[in-house]
């Protein structure tokens, strides 16, 4: 057998985190890009905030019901606290990121 190993890699990664919300933002992409400015040094900060800027990255935020349920047993079997799932269950708003990288 040889000592290298080759993966395929796909040529887009895509991620979507749901952030548990009390109430509607006025505008999530405006807090996101202050927050990434305020507590990101550079180079990253620009990487963050050119993201934000372009269609690879976008903010869904609505009411909870207005999303399917999320798959709270796949997300436990990966390592969500049951905390976390308790407070996306228990939030009447949710935020969807969904974002995209080519690699």
């Amino acid at each position: 057998m040889g000592r290298n190993l080759t993966l395929p890699v796909p040529e887009t990664l895509y991620a979507t985190y749901a952030v548990a919300l009390p109430a509607p933002i006025p505008d999530p992409a405006e807090l996101a890009r202050t927050e990434v400015t305020r507590r990101t040094r550079p180079p990253l900060r620009e990487l963050a905030l050119g993201m934000l800027d372009s269609p690879m990255l976008t903010l869904d935020q609505r009411p909870a019901g207005d999303f399917p349920p999320l798959p709270g047993d796949l997300l436990a079997a990966y390592g969500a606290a049951p905390a976390d799932l308790a407070a996306i269950d228990d939030a009447p708003h949710l935020l969807a990121v969904r974002a995209a990288y080519r690699p």
